[in-house]
């Protein structure tokens, strides 16, 4: 097992406990972000909690990201500018995970979830056209987990944030797979 599909496993091991613990302590948010406040509210200050996630998931993904992406060199040159993208638009959320302080900081906020998500998309989409099925099976999951909860439609933007986050780890642990 390479150093890169290890450090995928811990990004998405760290996603997946975070999310479950927000799950059964504090039920659906409605976006990732929120989870800041309501962590803050009714657990003695642990909204640090996602910042300090979203580091080490932005750390983790990036330099194994990083690493396949050498590795890839001439066939994703062309959409190699999404990673970094992606990874300064992850350090903008981290810093910002308190967003309703100011206008500032949730146009700061917003702002950034929206270029992370959506490089993240592109990026599979310009870069794995072989792999077009691993957002489909994320999607498939996350859809019947949202349904479950019968939230799929009041918290969509989180089923949604799972959705990409998850399939960016799925590609990247799959990638790592080969190399």
């Amino acid at each position: 097992m390479s150093v890169y599909t290890m450090l995928i496993l811990i990004a998405i091991n760290i996603f997946t406990v975070y999310n479950i613990y927000v799950f059964v302590r504090l039920g659906v948010p409605e976006n990732i972000s929120a989870t800041y406040y309501l962590l803050e509210k009714r657990h003695l200050h642990l909204g640090l909690l996602i910042p300090l996630m979203t580091i080490i998931l932005g750390l983790t993904m990036t330099i194994a990201w990083i690493g396949i992406d050498k590795q890839l060199i001439q066939e994703s040159y062309s959409v190699r500018f999404l990673l970094y993208v992606g990874a300064v638009s992850v350090g903008v959320i981290a810093v910002s995970s308190d967003y309703k302080r100011s206008k500032l900081f949730t146009i700061i906020h917003y702002t950034g979830s929206i270029i992370t998500l959506f490089s993240g998309l592109l990026w599979i989409v310009l870069m794995n056209y072989k792999f077009f099925y691993i957002p489909l099976i994320s999607s498939g999951w996350i859809v019947y987990a949202a349904l479950l909860t019968g939230t799929l439609r009041q918290k969509a933007l989180f089923w949604f944030e799972l959705m990409v986050i998850y399939s960016v780890q799925i590609m990247l642990f799959v990638l790592s797979l080969m190399f």
